[in-house]
């Protein structure tokens, strides 16, 4: 019984002896995962802000591409306001100048047409002295004969 004993306490002492290398594996392995646990944690939170890093500056760049897209769309647009605006001007002086050009050849058509009527009526009036003159001169030519 003695010898139970002893072996029942080298057993238990064993066994304590194992337990106690069982707690401190299992404590080392508790070490090791809470600083994996711990690295991993520390790489999501700088993956994290790398990630809100990178969305803020593609959030900036997006707001600044928006930004010139707005400013070029606005200078467009007034570029074409003025470029109609100036094409309005430029057919309006047109029309004007086609209505001063068309009264002017109004006015020259109706002072052609005077000017026709004039001479018409004083070469009907010089037709008419000239057939008078005939007639003046074979009546002097008939009493010579």
């Amino acid at each position: 019984m003695a010898t139970m004993m002893t072996v029942g306490m080298a057993e238990h002492s064993d066994l304590r002896a194992q337990n106690l290398q069982l707690q401190a594996t299992i404590n080392q392995l508790r070490d090791a995962l809470d600083a994996a646990a711990a690295r991993t944690e520390s790489e999501v939170q700088s993956a994290r802000a790398a990630m809100a890093s990178d969305a803020a500056g593609l959030k900036e760049t997006v707001q600044a591409l928006r930004d010139t897209m707005d400013g070029q769309a606005i200078a467009a647009e007034a570029a074409m306001q003025a470029l109609r605006a100036t094409h309005a001007a430029e057919a309006e002086q047109l029309k004007s100048a086609v209505n001063v050009l068309r009264v002017q050849l109004d006015a020259a058509h109706a002072d052609a047409a005077q000017s026709l009527r004039t001479h018409e009526t004083q070469a009907h009036r010089d037709q008419e002295i000239l057939k008078e003159q005939i007639r003046m001169l074979r009546i002097q030519l008939e009493n010579q004969a």
